[in-house]
């Protein structure tokens, strides 16, 4: 990739307000590929928080709270789809 862009120094995974599975398997397949760097999935992370919390049915601490555990959810999936990455990555380099 450096190869067809070499000002580039960095990709990031956008979310489009994808479901939690479907953002698990594309960060286990982004996390592969070294130009990847993270993800910015914000409405995956706070849509349904927000929307609950605009219509009344749930409370400031509510929303915080989901916000927060819908984060480290991204954040735990991520870090898993790295140690994969490594892991397969070494399998390939000693296979």
């Amino acid at each position: 990739l450096e190869y067809y862009d070499p000002l580039c120094h960095g990709i990031l995974l956008l979310g489009l307000d994808a479901p939690e599975a479907e953002l698990k398997e594309s960060f286990r397949i982004a996390a592969a590929y070294s130009m990847c760097k993270g993800f910015a999935v914000g409405r995956s992370i706070f849509g349904n928080a927000a929307r609950d919390w605009f219509a009344g049915k749930i409370d400031d601490s509510d929303v915080v709270d989901q916000v927060a555990d819908n984060y480290k959810i991204m954040i735990r999936y991520w870090q898993e789809a790295e140690v994969e990455a490594r892991q397969s990555n070494t399998n390939l380099a000693t296979g």
